[in-house]
């Protein structure tokens, strides 16, 4: 992602939550997310252009950012909690959408 942060987006309930599963199909991007309350959430994200991913599934999670990006696109990224010497911490999963949406299962 090239741009620079925007805010945190996404449910404060992510915040020590673990990312459980990304699923693609087409254009939409699903990610699961075990929150550290116990709910789990889906975001789903539509119009994806790109996806970088490496190691995502059982990633403690600090949140969910969006960061500048150009219009009609987003960019969204799952900040890690883990610092990158630490096991898991370089886990790393940034999207490129048009939108995003949430439901708590």
């Amino acid at each position: 992602m090239t741009g620079n942060f925007k805010a945190y987006v996404g449910d404060p309930d992510f915040h020590d939550g673990i990312i459980k599963q990304v699923r693609r199909e087409v254009s939409e991007v699903y990610v699961e997310i075990a929150s550290y309350s116990g709910a789990v959430y889906t975001v789903r994200f539509t119009g994806v252009e790109s996806v970088i991913s490496d190691k995502p599934e059982g990633m403690v999670l600090y949140a969910m950012g969006e960061a500048e990006g150009q219009p009609p696109l987003r960019e969204f990224y799952f900040a890690n909690s883990n610092e990158p010497h630490e096991e898991g911490g370089d886990s790393r999963l940034k999207i490129r959408a048009r939108a995003f949406s949430i439901e708590r299962m």
